[in-house]
C-alpha cells in the first residue's frame, strides 16, 4: 500500500509512541536547567529544590533516552527520531568528545536531509511534527549558559556536509 496517499491511523509505532513521551521529559529537562540558571546556581538551602527537580528531571530523561536506544526500527520513517535522540544523548554525555554546540551545528546542517521524513503522509506529517517540536526544545536547550563552560570546536568547512562547503567556497 502506498504511504504517501493513505489517509488513515498514523502508523504509530514503539518509536513514535516512546518520542512522544520523551518530548516532555526533554522540556521538563530544559525548564530545570533554565531554572537553575535563572537562580545563578545560588547555593541558598531553600533554593535547593530547583537542584533537586533539575536532578529528577535529568535522570528521567536519561532513562527515557536509553529506553530509546534499545528500540527496534520497524519502519524506515522511525530512523530520523533514532537519529534525533542520539544527538541528544550524545550532547547531554560528558563523556562525548564533540562539543555539543558542534553536534548541534552539524544536525542543523544537515536536519531537512537526516531528520526528516520525506513524504506527505499521516506517517511523514506525524514524525516530522515530532521532529520539529523536538528540534525546537533542543535549541531552547543549546542557548543555555550550561554549555558556555563547555570546549567549544571552531567551525571549519571540513565539518559541513559536501555542499555546505561548495556554499562556505563561494562566499
Amino acid at each position: 500500500m502506498n504511504n504517501i496517499l493513505t489517509f488513515g491511523p498514523h502508523g504509530e509505532t514503539a518509536w513514535s509512541k516512546a518520542f512522544s513521551m520523551f518530548l516532555p521529559l526533554f522540556v521538563a529537562y530544559v525548564e530545570a536547567e533554565g531554572d537553575l540558571e535563572d537562580i545563578h546556581h545560588n547555593q541558598d538551602v531553600a533554593l535547593s529544590l530547583w537542584q533537586r527537580d533539575r536532578d529528577a528531571a535529568d535522570e528521567r530523561l536519561v532513562d527515557a533516552l536509553n529506553a530509546l536506544q534499545r528500540l527496534p526500527i520497524r519502519m524506515p520513517e522511525d530512523r530520523p527520531l533514532q537519529r534525533f535522540a542520539c544527538v541528544v544523548s550524545r550532547m547531554l554525555d560528558d563523556h562525548e568528545s564533540t562539543p555539543p554546540r558542534r553536534l548541534h551545528r552539524e544536525m542543523k546542517a544537515c536536519f531537512f536531509r537526516d531528520y526528516q521524513v520525506r513524504g506527505i503522509g499521516p506517517i511523514a506529517l506525524h514524525r516530522n511534527a515530532l521532529l520539529a517540536q523536538g528540534r525546537q526544545v533542543l535549541d531552547a536547550m543549546i542557548k543555555l549558559s550550561f554549555f558556555d563552560y563547555l570546549p567549544e570546536a571552531g567551525f571549519a568547512p571540513e565539518d559541513c556536509a559536501e555542499e555546505d562547503s561548495l556554499l562556505l567556497e563561494a562566499i
